[in-house]
């Protein structure tokens, strides 16, 4: 499972999810980029393929686009090896 969460309750506050120049993790973000507002929260789920997840290869960008000059999120990972 994979789960971001934007804590900014400030509107206009979006952190955008995807889109890594180099080796960047698609599995569960088909699209390159995806926008997550303010107090929002995306989770990805595939209980019988799951993702790859490697720690070398594959880089997840979280960037930002507000108004507020900096913003908080959590992300969750929760897997097996």
């Amino acid at each position: 499972m994979f789960a971001i969460a934007n804590l900014s309750t400030t509107p206009g506050d979006v952190i955008t999810i995807g889109g890594a120049a180099t080796s960047a993790w698609v599995d569960p973000i088909v699209s390159s980029v995806v926008n997550l507002g303010p107090s929002g929260m995306m989770v990805f789920t595939s209980p019988l393929d799951g993702f790859s997840v490697t720690a070398s290869t594959y880089n997840l960008k979280v960037g930002y686009t507000g108004v507020s000059g900096s913003i908080n999120y959590d992300v969750i990972l929760i897997g097996n090896v």
